[in-house]
C-alpha cells in the first residue's frame, strides 16, 4: 500500500467512526467499540479510558515508542506524524542542509542562492560586515615575535595589531618574489609576485579573529633595515583584501565579501629570544629554571649523556650494550634490516639531464645523468694513468675490473647516486664503450653496484653494512653538443628597472642592482675605485665608454652585468656602450646606453672573465638606476 492509500484508509476509518457515533445517540462507550487510547474517553465502555484500559497496553501513546521520522507513521502516538511531529525537528530527514552563502549554490533546495536566501540575512559575505578595521592609521605591533629562522632560507615575524584579535605578519622566503637575490635588507615595493601567497617572497598578511585565511596585501612598501639578530621593518601605506588560500597550492584569491582594508605604517623591532645553554649553570632565557632542569635540554646531550652509534662496534652511551645489542638501536635501520634506497634492477634505461660536470683533459672528465627521475643519477669519472685508463683517457671498450672496483685506484669509476645514499653505489663489474671522449659518447652494460661508504682522506670504498646492490642492464651518454641554448633576451631595448637595491662601501665601492623588465633577469653596475676608468682620481661622477679594462671582472673599475635566472655560474658582461654617473650621493644615478653583453665565465680566484662556450651574447639599449644606497 503507498503512503497515500494509508492516509486515505486513515481518513476513511475517521468517518465511519463519526456516521456510528451520530447513529448510537449514545455518550457512553459500548462494549463493541474499540478504546482509542488518547482521547480521555471510556470508548468501550468497560470503564477504563486510555491507558488504563488493558487494550490499550501495546499502544505506543501508552508504550513512550519513539517517533521514526520518516516512515509515514504516527509511531509514539500524539497524532503528529514524521516531520509534524516536534521530536524529529532536529532529525536529519526533516532539516535541510544549511546555505552556503558565497558558493553560488543552492545548498538547502528552496530554490534561493547564496545571499538570495533568508538563511543568508546575517552572513558576512551578505551583510558586508568587514572584519578587519578599513584604515588602521599609524599601527602599533605588540607581542611581537620571531615566529620563525630558518636563515638565509626563511624567516617569519609576527605581532599584534593595536588590539589582539588583529595582528600582522611578515613571511619572507629566499629565492621568491622580492628575495629572489635573498633575505637582505632593502626597500621592496609589494608588486608582482608577492602579491600572491603561492608566490610571493615577501608576503605581508593581516588575521583578524574570524576572517578564515585573513587578508593579503594588495600594495605598499617595506623597508628591511635589519636581518639578524634584530628584525627592523616598517611597513609603509600597505593596503590589503579578504582572501581565501588553497590549502594545496597556497594561491590567494580574493574573498566573495570583497573586504579590504589599509595600514598606513607600522614597524617591527624584535630580537630573538634568549636559548638556553645546557651546560653553563645560568638561566640564560628567564623561565627561573636553569640548565637541564629547563625543557628547553631535554634532549641536549648535555642532560642526555651521549648517543649509541648502531654500527661501530663501540659502547657509545656507556650501559654496557654496544650497538645493536642497545636497546637505543631498536629501530635503527642497521639492526632492522636492509632498507635500500635504489632499485633492485634498473633494467635498460635512458639517461636524461646529461651534463660534463668536470673536464680538465687530457687528465680528467666527469659526466653524469638521470636514472629514471632527478633523485637517481650515473656517474662516470675518469683520470688518465689510473685502472683501465692507464694508457690514458682514450676511445675503447672496457671491462670493470681490480682497481677500478675501489674509489681510491679507480681510473674509470663508475658510480651511481638515490637520494639518501650517502657515498652512494659503486660499480662491481660491467663494461664501459667509449666511442668518443670530445664530445662523450659511451655505452654502458652489465654494471652491477653496490652500496657503499667512501673514506674522506684515503677515497678508499668499502662495502656498507645494510649490503644493499642494484644493477643497470645498459644505458648510454651522447654528450654531442646540439647548439647553444641562450639564457637572456637577444635585446632588451629600452629597460625598466624595478626592485632597485644600492650598497654603499664609499670611496672604494658603490653598486647596484635592479630587476629588468622581469624578476629573472637583473642589471648590475659596480663602481671599484683604483680600478678600469676610476684607477686614478676615485669614484667620480662623468659618461665612461665601456672599453678596455671596463671589458673584464679582474680589471674593470666601472663593472656592468647581466644575470639570468639560469645564469647562476657568472652570468654576462659588458662588451660595449656608455655608462653615465650622474650621481654617487645621497642617490647613485646612473644611466646606460646602447650596452652589449656576452656570455661569461669568471674564475673564482683571479676574477677574470672569459667567454663562455656558447658564446650568448644580449643588448640592452636603455635603461637608469636612482635608489639610494645601503650602507
Amino acid at each position: 500500500m503507498s503512503i497515500s492509500n494509508r492516509f486515505s484508509g486513515v481518513f476513511l476509518t475517521a468517518l465511519l467512526a463519526a456516521a456510528i457515533g451520530l447513529a448510537g445517540c449514545s455518550s457512553g462507550g459500548s462494549e463493541d467499540d474499540d478504546e482509542i487510547c488518547n482521547n480521555g474517553t471510556d470508548d468501550d465502555g468497560d470503564g477504563d479510558s486510555d491507558c488504563s484500559d488493558s487494550d490499550c497496553t501495546a499502544d505506543p501513546t501508552c508504550t513512550g515508542g519513539a517517533e521514526d521520522c520518516d516512515n509515514g507513521t504516527d509511531d509514539d502516538g500524539d497524532t503528529d506524524v514524521d516531520c509534524d511531529d516536534s521530536d524529529c525537528a532536529a532529525d536529519p530527514a526533516c532539516t535541510s542542509p544549511a546555505e552556503d552563502c558565497d558558493n553560488g549554490t543552492d545548498d538547502d533546495g528552496d530554490t534561493d542562492i547564496d545571499c538570495a536566501d533568508s538563511d543568508c540575512a546575517a552572513d558576512p559575505a551578505c551583510t558586508g560586515a568587514c572584519t578587519a578595521d578599513v584604515d588602521y592609521g599609524d599601527g602599533t605591533l605588540t607581542n611581537q615575535e620571531i615566529a620563525a629562522a630558518g636563515l638565509p632560507d626563511a624567516l617569519v615575524v609576527i605581532g599584534d595589531l593595536n588590539a589582539d584579535p588583529d595582528g600582522i605578519v611578515i613571511e619572507m622566503y629566499s629565492g621568491f618574489g622580492a628575495m629572489a637575490d635573498g633575505i637582505v635588507p632593502g626597500t621592496y615595493i609589494l608588486a608582482g609576485d608577492d602579491l600572491n601567497y603561492a608566490t610571493c617572497g615577501l608576503c605581508v598578511r593581516l588575521f583578524t579573529e574570524t576572517a578564515d585565511d585573513g587578508y593579503f596585501a594588495t600594495g605598499g612598501s617595506v623597508l628591511i633595515t635589519s636581518v639578524e639578530p634584530t628584525v627592523v621593518i616598517d611597513l609603509s601605506a600597505v593596503t590589503f583584501e579578504h582572501v581565501t588560500i588553497d590549502g594545496t597550492t597556497f594561491e590567494s584569491t580574493p574573498h566573495a565579501d570583497g573586504c579590504t582594508s589599509e595600514l598606513n605604517s607600522a614597524g617591527f623591532d624584535v630580537a630573538p629570544p634568549p636559548v638556553e645553554i645546557c651546560d653553563n649553570e645560568i638561566d640564560d632565557d628567564g623561565d627561573t629554571d636553569v640548565d637541564c632542569d629547563d625543557a628547553d635540554c631535554a634532549a641536549d646531550v648535555a642532560c642526555t649523556g651521549p648517543v649509541e652509534i648502531c654500527d661501530n662496534t663501540i659502547d657509545d652511551d656507556g650501559d654496557t650494550d654496544i650497538d645493536c645489542d642497545d636497546a637505543d638501536c631498536a629501530a635503527d635501520p642497521f639492526c632492522t634490516g636492509t632498507v635500500c634506497t635504489a632499485d633492485a634492477d634498473y633494467g635498460t634505461i635512458a639517461l636524461t639531464d646529461q651534463v660534463v660536470f668536470g673536464a680538465s683533459l687530457p687528465d680528467a672528465l666527469g659526466v653524469r645523468g638521470a636514472l629514471n627521475a632527478d633523485i637517481d643519477g650515473i656517474q662516470l669519472e675518469m683520470y688518465d694513468g689510473f685502472g683501465a685508463l692507464a694508457a690514458g683517457i682514450v676511445p675503447g671498450t672496457y671491462t670493470l675490473a681490480g682497481d677500478d672496483l675501489n674509489y681510491s685506484t679507480c681510473g674509470l669509476c663508475v658510480r651511481m647516486y638515490t637520494e639518501t645514499a650517502d657515498s652512494g653505489y659503486f660499480a662491481t663489474a660491467g663494461t664501459v664503450d667509449i666511442t668518443s671522449v670530445d664530445p662523450f659518447i659511451a655505452t654502458l652494460s652489465g654494471l652491477a653496484f653496490e652500496h657503499v661508504d667512501i673514506d674522506g682522506t684515503t677515497f678508499v670504498s668499502t662495502p656498507h653494512a645494510d649490503g644493499c646492490v642494484s644493477a643497470v642492464a645498459s644505458t648510454g651518454f651522447d654528450l654531442t653538443p646540439t647548439g647553444p641554448i641562450c639564457t637572456a633576451d637577444a635585446d632588451y631595448g629600452a629597460a625598466t628597472l624595478t626592485n632597485q637595491l644600492a650598497e654603499d662601501g664609499l670611496p672604494d665601492f658603490i653598486g647596484a642592482v635592479g630587476d629588468l623588465n622581469a624578476d629573472i633577469d637583473k642589471v648590475q653596475v659596480e663602481l671599484y675605485d683604483t680600478f678600469g676608468v676610476f684607477t686614478t682620481g676615485g669614484i667620480t661622477t662623468g659618461t665612461f665608454a665601456i672599453t678596455g679594462d671596463e671589458l673584464n671582472y679582474s680589471t674593470c673599475g666601472a663593472c656592468v652585468r647581466l644575470l639570468t635566472e639560469t645564469t647562476p655560474d657568472s652570468g654576462y658582461m659588458a662588451t660595449g656602450g656608455t655608462i653615465t654617473v650622474t650621481a654617487l650621493s645621497p642617490n647613485l644615478v646612473v644611466d646606460l646606453s646602447d650596452v652589449t653583453f656576452e656570455h661569461v665565465t669568471i674564475d673564482g680566484t683571479t676574477f677574470v672573465s672569459t667567454p663562455h662556450a656558447d658564446m650568448c651574447t644580449t643588448a640592452v639599449t636603455s635603461a637608469s638606476f636612482d635608489v639610494l644606497p645601503t650602507l
